[in-house]
């Protein structure tokens, strides 16, 4: 079972990865130390799980936008997606948590996953943490926890787990979703529908 490290000074408390020492001033895109095309990719992966399993599990993508953080301004996000949905919070969970475990997975399948990147993957994620947290406590009344309840739908190491599970059976769609948004960038829920009935 893994263990979660306490983080004291970030906005993402808990991780998989035992934090590295870093300057206090680190800019986290700069921990990947990838070149803008790689990092282009991670990100296309990260969404791109997102929506295959959003769409494995009933829910309506409308759309998947991914950009380079050379273009970015201000706080835009370098991918979002626009989803309908209504199911279970585990569920949700587990979509939420599908994009950071896809980007690592693509890491250490390329050859370039260090343990400073896999931390580094964990923190970009925050904000699908911050709504995995806001999830459970207003669908749960609950606080959410890592590792410390494992099987419940509160606990962030079992949407880990469902996720990877999840990207065990559709990782040929992900990869097909992520190098379409690498080309277009912008994807509608019957493109990506397509690619990964495609994939399959």
């Amino acid at each position: 079972m893994p263990c979660w490290y306490p983080n004291a000074n970030s906005r993402v408390p808990y991780t998989r990865t035992q934090p590295p020492r870093l300057q206090a001033d680190v800019v986290l895109r700069d921990l990947l130390e990838l070149p803008v095309e790689q990092h282009f990719r991670g990100t296309a992966v990260h969404e791109a799980a997102h929506a295959v399993l959003l769409q494995s599990l009933g829910a309506t993508v409308e759309w998947v936008v991914v950009r380079p953080y050379t273009e970015l301004a201000g706080d835009e996000p370098a991918g979002e997606n626009s989803a309908v949905y209504d199911m279970y919070v585990g569920d949700l969970l587990t979509c939420l948590a599908a994009g950071e475990r896809a980007e690592s997975r693509w890491l250490g399948e390329s050859g370039l996953l260090t343990p400073v990147r896999a931390y580094a993957v964990e923190l970009l994620a925050q904000g699908d943490r911050d709504m995995a947290g806001n999830l459970v406590r207003d669908l749960l009344g609950r606080e959410l926890t890592f590792g410390v309840a494992v099987g419940e739908a509160f606990d962030y190491q079992s949407a880990h787990d469902a996720a990877d599970a999840a990207l065990d059976r559709c990782w040929p769609a992900v990869i097909a979703v992520a190098d379409a948004l690498v080309a277009h960038r912008r994807l509608d829920g019957e493109q990506i529908a397509a690619l990964s009935a495609h994939a399959h």
